[in-house]
């Protein structure tokens, strides 16, 4: 759910980001054509749109996300309850300073739209509902961050257990091991082993001496 949640507030916060790159050109708020502001009014109608269209589709389970019903906390915290946030409408009609201003209020026919409030009151509209989807993102992106952290935690110390095990395991075998040789063996076994690169192996008889050998 949060990760929806959050994936879901991402695609808002987006289409914001473009909506106020075309409400911010310099210069142009005072200067706009009549045509520029019915296109600039008319991608505004798309843009609320496709957000309305986000908070529908950000459900799991029949639960709706984005709604203003919904709070979210980590599933492995033992004070899950006490670290519930509610995860406020991301809907174009509650977004905005106020009650009245709100983002479905510059659609097109709204009492904010272009058309009639003019562009800059319809951009600082856009600028405060922008800043509710960054914090309300904000604080998502933390509750994700510690509920992923204990879980990245407790697999960091398996591999280290595992890898501990391992390396004990493999200091008993080689304690067994060397416990069996006697210094004779690893003299023995030491002399072979640095003559061994310039000798050819030769099969000891039976009763042999080291003299026989050579």
């Amino acid at each position: 759910m949060i990760r929806t949640a959050t994936t879901s507030i991402a695609g808002i916060y987006a289409l914001l980001g473009e909506l106020m790159d075309r409400f911010n050109v310099p210069g142009r708020s005072h200067r706009r054509s009549p045509r520029e502001v019915a296109e600039l009014q008319a991608h505004t109608d798309r843009t609320l749109l496709e957000m309305d269209r986000i908070v529908e589709a950000a459900e799991v389970n029949g639960v709706k996300l984005l709604t203003g019903y919904w709070s979210a906390s980590p599933a492995c915290r033992t004070d899950a309850v006490s670290r519930r946030i509610p995860v406020d409408s991301m809907q174009t009609g509650r977004l905005g300073p106020d009650t009245d201003r709100t983002l479905a209020s510059t659609r097109t026919g709204g009492a904010h739209s272009l058309l009639v409030g003019g562009v800059d009151n319809a951009l600082r509209i856009l600028q405060h509902a922008s800043m509710q989807v960054a914090q309300c993102r904000r604080r998502l992106a933390e509750l994700d961050t510690a509920r992923a952290t204990p879980q990245i935690d407790d697999e960091s110390v398996a591999r280290e257990n595992a890898a501990a095990a391992n390396a004990a395991c493999a200091d008993l075998d080689f304690t067994e091991l060397t416990s069996r040789l006697t210094p004779g063996d690893c003299l023995a076994r030491s002399h072979a082993s640095m003559a061994r690169p310039a000798l050819r192996p030769v099969r000891e008889q039976p009763g042999a001496t080291s003299s026989d050998s050579e």
